[in-house]
């Protein structure tokens, strides 16, 4: 959910299927900028990103896109569609960490609500992980008021897999190589 944005919460019930209702959105820290909101599924999704590059990562990147295509007001939505995501390679092994680079080729969709047709923006990424203690949900009541997720909940369930991501990279140049079978030519000058 980190790379979907969408204008509606995800259904629970049936009749949110048929009724479904808006995202008030979440807001973030940024520098400068104080009206900039996530979409919740993307709130929840990025307490598997760590805590050192969360911050920087939401406030710089994501919540500026999201708020540019005006996904919490519907004029957009955006859909991530992996190609291909290759085995982890082990990078560093320091001090009992250990961090693996995975590196991910996909498109985001991004379709607006005029008639125009999508269009595809390239995501090709270096992603660095480390593996962390999985946090288990709690027997905690919900919320009373559905505006803000519940915040250990959010982390029990982005950290359930026990990975947590540190780093995205832009493919360099060297990194992307033609298929088997075509020739790739030098870049020229």
């Amino acid at each position: 959910h980190l790379f979907t944005w969408r204008q509606y919460l995800m259904p629970v019930s049936p009749e949110e299927v048929r009724n479904p209702k808006i995202d008030p959105g979440v807001p973030v820290e940024t520098e400068g900028q104080t009206s900039l909101k996530l979409p919740s599924p993307v709130w929840i999704s990025s307490f598997a990103v760590s805590n050192d590059f969360r911050k920087d990562f939401l406030g710089k990147h994501l919540a500026p896109l999201i708020t540019g295509l005006k996904v919490l007001q519907g004029t957009s939505t955006v859909g991530f569609i992996p190609i291909s995501i290759q085995d982890p390679v082990l990078v560093r092994n320091t001090g009992g960490e250990k961090i693996w680079k995975v590196k991910i080729v996909a498109n985001l969709v991004v379709k607006t609500t005029n008639d125009a047709p999508e269009s595809l923006v390239p995501f090709n990424k270096d992603v660095y992980v480390r593996a962390v203690i999985p946090t288990l949900p709690t027997d905690a009541p919900p919320q009373k008021d559905n505006s803000t997720p519940d915040l250990q909940l959010a982390i029990s369930i982005s950290r359930s897999a026990g990975l947590e991501i540190t780093a995205l990279d832009d493919f360099s140049r060297q990194d992307i190589v033609a298929p088997e079978g075509l020739t790739q030519h030098p870049a020229t000058p």
